[in-house]
């Protein structure tokens, strides 16, 4: 989620960028101006839509994680009545392709900030970003481990005995320390490991984009949407064995794709919103076969769409006091927000015990503002506010 580099690049004022222009003489002797790359409007203005895609993404974040914790109610088959399935179905149909989009924007935004040949973005700045991510990383790693070990004796032991628990903390804190390097166990941080591939690729990105013509970038950005999106979304929908040849990680596609929609006009807009739309239909109908992934094909042109609209203003959202706040502490939201739901895993309290939708939009606000209340109190404590900003 395109955090660090938010406080160093967003806040480079309102600066104004003029347009890259190649001015060409016509047989008739009049001058031609071919535009290519699109005017970068005040840092202001562009800003507000990133707040608002952010508050919106961190939020459907959420949700997509307070349904996965339905599945863990319902994992034995042989014990869902005909309503869970119905329910799963609805969840499945009816919210995920709505919540999706969430990932997949984020690592865009994150090319079209860090991108950016006209934004600041030193070696020195990367590495600072790295090491910030690599220190969120260990700290909550140990913290949810720990998290895991404490939920362990306190609900599944048997015979549970508060003096022997406290007997017991030191060799918990030693086992979480252990486990921090033999298991991954904050699930949800997978994808601040993948943001930190991405900052490594970052300079050789940056060097392609500056020094790369319109048919280079063009061929480049097919094929990795070919052989990272097409084919092993091909192969997950049909059970194909499609042998992918020059296979590239997804993410690297979505870091650049990010920048080129936003700042260029190398991909038409018209092809951006049918391929959104299309991708919008297509991953509700692979939904109720269960074969769609938050990360295939569709979902990555659904969020192209998303942003093309808000970046171009075709959707216009003000900011308001709510949106504000849940992009400002949209990191420390996403980080702690597994930590409400295994309480209430751990507590064997779902929300199927509540009517359908009503549910799942109970135990969503239960989970964002316990997390935007945590978030406020971990960004007033030293450490962790440097981390954060």
């Amino acid at each position: 989620m395109f955090y660090m580099e938010d406080a160093d690049l967003i806040k480079q004022s309102n600066e104004s960028v003029p347009n890259v222009e190649l001015k060409t003489e016509t047989a008739s002797g009049k001058k031609q101006t071919d535009n290519f790359i699109t005017e970068i409007k005040p840092q202001k203005e562009r800003i507000e839509w990133i707040v608002v895609l952010r508050a919106f993404a961190c939020m459907a974040v959420i949700m997509n994680h307070v349904l996965g914790w339905f599945y863990l109610d319902t994992v034995d088959v042989s014990n869902r009545t005909n309503y869970s399935l119905v329910r799963a179905l609805i969840n499945e149909v009816l919210i995920q392709p709505f919540i999706c989009f969430a990932i997949p924007a984020f690592f865009m935004i994150s090319g079209c900030l860090l991108l950016d040949p006209k934004r600041d973005v030193t070696i020195k700045k990367i590495i600072k970003y790295i090491i910030r991510m690599l220190s969120i990383i260990l700290i909550f790693c140990f913290f949810y481990t720990f998290c895991y070990r404490i939920t362990d004796y306190l609900f599944y032991v048997e015979n549970f005995s508060l003096k022997l628990f406290i007997f017991n903390l030191p060799k918990i804190f030693w086992e979480s320390f252990c486990n921090l390097i033999l298991k991954f166990n904050a699930y949800h941080l997978w994808y601040l490991c993948v943001l930190i591939g991405l900052y490594v690729i970052t300079p050789i990105l940056r060097i392609f984009i500056k020094h790369s013509d319109q048919k280079t970038v063009k061929f480049v950005l097919l094929m990795l949407f070919i052989t990272t999106s097409l084919i092993p979304t091909l192969n997950n929908y049909f059970n194909l064995n499609i042998i992918n040849f020059a296979e590239v990680s997804s993410f690297v596609f979505m870091y650049l794709i990010g920048y080129f929609i936003i700042n260029t006009k190398y991909i038409k807009s018209t092809y951006i919103y049918w391929g959104g739309l299309i991708g919008f239909i297509v991953y509700i109908i692979a939904c109720c076969f269960n074969v769609g992934d938050q990360l295939d094909v569709f979902m990555i042109m659904e969020a192209m769409m998303i942003i093309k609209l808000l970046s171009t203003n075709k959707i216009k959202i003000k900011t308001n006091k709510i949106i504000n706040c849940v992009s400002k502490y949209s990191l420390g939201i996403y980080i702690v927000h597994p930590f409400w739901l295994i309480i209430l895993n751990s507590l064997k309290i779902y929300f199927t015990i509540f009517p359908l939708i009503i549910g799942e939009i109970v135990f969503f606000a239960y989970a964002l503002i316990m997390s935007l209340l945590t978030s406020m109190i971990l960004y007033r404590l030293p450490l962790i506010k440097k981390l954060f900003k």
